[in-house]
C-alpha cells in the first residue's frame, strides 16, 4: 500500500518474537492493504536472498553503479560548496579572535570580553573539525570505485557472507545497502542505495572482520 513497516516484539512463553507490520494497520490509515505483519527473520532472510540474486544481475548492477557515479559527483560538488562556506566562516572567526585577543591581554579582567574569546575559540574548533570531516568525506567520494565487475563480485561475496554474520550485523548491512524495500506476503523487491553499492569493497572488508570474530 506504500506505507512504511515498523518493527515490534511479542513475548510468548518466555521468548520474545520479532515482527514487522504495516504502519497503515497501526495508524488506522484509510488504505487498502492485504499485508498485516511478517516474522522479522523471514523478511530479513528474503531480503538477503534477494540481495544475492541482485549480485548476479549485471544489467541491474550496471544501472545502479552508473547512477551512483552521478549521485556521488553531485554529492561531492555539494560538499565542496559547503567547504567554501565553512572556510569563509572560519576566516571571519579567526579574524575576530585576532582582534579580540590583544584587547584581552591588555584588559584581562573584562569578563564579557573573555567570554566572547572563549566562545569564538569553541566555534573555531568546531568549524575546523567539521572542515576535516568534509575533506575526508569528499576524498572518499572522489576515490569511490565505479567498476561494475568489481561491484558484482563484491555483492556476490557479501551475499554469501551475510548468512554467517550475527543477525544485528546482517540487518545493519541490509539497511546500508537498501534504499527502499517493497514487501508483499511472499516476496520482497529491493531498491539499492547506489552510493553504498559503489562502496561495496569497504562493506565487504568490514563484514569479513565481523565474520572472523563471530
Amino acid at each position: 500500500c506504500g506505507s512504511a513497516l515498523v518493527g515490534y516484539v511479542r513475548p510468548k512463553k518466555n521468548k520474545v518474537y520479532r515482527y514487522y507490520r504495516c504502519m497503515a494497520t497501526v495508524d488506522g490509515a484509510p488504505v487498502s492493504c492485504d499485508f498485516m505483519s511478517i516474522i522479522a527473520e523471514r523478511l530479513e532472510e528474503m531480503a538477503v536472498r534477494q540481495l544475492e540474486q541482485i549480485g548476479w544481475d549485471k544489467e541491474l548492477l550496471t544501472q545502479v553503479v552508473r547512477e551512483a557515479e552521478k549521485q556521488v559527483r553531485k554529492n561531492a560538488t555539494e560538499l565542496e560548496s559547503e567547504r567554501r562556506e565553512l572556510e569563509i566562516n572560519l576566516k571571519d572567526v579567526r579574524k575576530g579572535l585576532g582582534n579580540l585577543r590583544p584587547l584581552l591581554e591588555k584588559c584581562p579582567d573584562l569578563k564579557q570580553l573573555a567570554e566572547e574569546v572563549r566562545r569564538l575559540d569553541a566555534v573555531e574548533r568546531e568549524l575546523g573539525a567539521h572542515l576535516e570531516k568534509l575533506d575526508r568525506r569528499t576524498t572518499a567520494l572522489r576515490n569511490t570505485n565505479y567498476d561494475v565487475a568489481a561491484a558484482q563480485e563484491a555483492l556476490q561475496r557479501l551475499g554469501r557472507m551475510l548468512s554467517g554474520l550475527p543477525m544485528p550485523r546482517q540487518v545493519a548491512i541490509l539497511r546500508s545497502l537498501i534504499r527502499r524495500a517493497r514487501v508483499w506476503k511472499g516476496r520482497v523487491e529491493l531498491d539499492l542505495n547506489e552510493e553504498a553499492v559503489a562502496g561495496l569493497q569497504g562493506l565487504l572488508v568490514e563484514a569479513a572482520g565481523v565474520a572472523q570474530n563471530a
